[in-house]
């Protein structure tokens, strides 16, 4: 199947959190345009589903979360550019090479970026060109999982793996005691992994046995635009559980 879609939307405006200092202004509302062509599709008798797509995006007035300068103290608020755009695509394929083994990628990259400078009280927020706050270039993903039967009763087992990554994120904060500087600051790329066992009884309950963050992941997506790396939000560390569903009905 081809397809090509248009696609328009928007978000509304809002004061700002009352954290921000009075008279801070509000956020106008901001508006995305969407062009997208794509195909969908399957092969070798259905053991190979794929999707694919690319698109140019058009967003006025974007919102964006940003630590600015204002009545001589810093403080986080929405602020509004004036347009971003740029190319995208995506494409996903889920593979079953023998009955019960699905083995699912994808990968997602844009190009999304500054129209032109975005200029607040005469400081510069972002440069021509530049990419949103907190905006990942390139994203990809790869899983498996094996269904299998236990026994004769119904019982069913299932193993699955799974990895994700995500590009650097940068975020911007003017720094420094004129609060002139716009400092940008590069979080680290992340791979996460996760792997899991699950038991499906006949009846109503599932057990899953995971490991979250299973490559014990240290980085930090986004960074402090302070320059402290304790202030740094980092993920979670290797966390191993244990699931217990009840299913109320069959």
């Amino acid at each position: 199947m081809l397809f090509a879609s248009y696609s328009q939307g928007f978000r509304s405006g809002f004061p700002q959190d009352p954290t921000v200092p009075a008279g801070f202004p509000g956020v106008l509302p901001d508006r995305l345009r969407n062009y997208e062509l794509g195909s969908k599709g399957s092969f070798w008798g259905g053991r190979v589903v794929y999707d694919a797509s690319v698109y140019y995006m058009q967003w006025r007035g974007i919102q964006q979360s940003l630590t600015v300068p204002y009545a001589n103290v810093t403080t986080q608020a929405i602020v509004n550019g004036q347009s971003a755009s740029g190319l995208g695509s995506d494409l996903a394929v889920v593979v079953e090479p023998i009955q019960d083994l699905k083995i699912q990628a994808s990968v997602s990259w844009n190009n999304l970026e500054f129209d032109s400078d975005v200029i607040s009280g005469g400081l510069l927020l972002f440069r021509q060109g530049d990419r949103t706050t907190s905006s990942p270039e390139l994203t990809g993903g790869l899983s498996a999982e094996y269904d299998f039967a236990i026994g004769s009763r119904g019982y069913r087992g299932a193993f699955s793996v799974s990895a994700n990554y995500i590009s650097p994120q940068a975020y911007r904060g003017f720094v420094g005691p004129t609060l002139t500087d716009l400092e940008v600051d590069t979080g680290d790329p992340m791979v996460l992994a996760r792997a899991a066992f699950s038991l499906d009884t006949p009846g109503q309950w599932k057990t899953t046995l995971y490991v979250d963050n299973l490559n014990n992941e240290r980085g930090a997506p986004v960074k402090a635009f302070v320059g402290v790396p304790d202030w740094d939000a980092r993920v979670r560390p290797r966390t191993i559980g244990l699931q217990i569903d009840y299913r109320l009905r069959q």
